[in-house]
């Protein structure tokens, strides 16, 4: 809902609240937030992509098609099932393979019209 000429700021203000309600949980839970031997690779690339995704999803929202837009954000679990599939070796169901097909395919469809 942010407007066009906002720029990234939605994004600093969306981040700087997060971390800052991380910090208050941790506070009140006496928990520490170091990240365990080994962790930070994986840590920072998750907090790449993740940074990278909304800076993206913002730029579309703001100039790009919406409706396209939103319907390939939808797709969000088949990247899921993808991931589950090749790194962690799981098996797809008839069923989920036939989903994925069916949201590509109705994808293609939006985009053409």
């Amino acid at each position: 809902m942010a407007p066009a000429d906002s720029g990234g700021w939605p994004l600093l203000g969306a981040r700087i609240a997060s971390i800052a309600l991380v910090a208050v949980l941790a506070v009140a839970r006496r928990a520490t937030l170091r990240p365990t031997p080994g962790s930070v690779p994986v840590t920072l690339w998750a907090g790449v992509l993740d940074m990278a995704a909304n800076v993206l999803y913002l730029l579309a929202a703001q100039r790009g098609m919406l409706s396209l837009v939103a319907v390939l954000v939808s797709l969000y679990p088949a990247s899921t099932l993808l991931l589950a599939r090749y790194v962690l070796g799981e098996r797809l169901s008839a069923l989920q393979i036939a989903g994925v097909g069916f949201a590509l395919g109705a994808v293609a469809l939006i985009a053409a019209s």
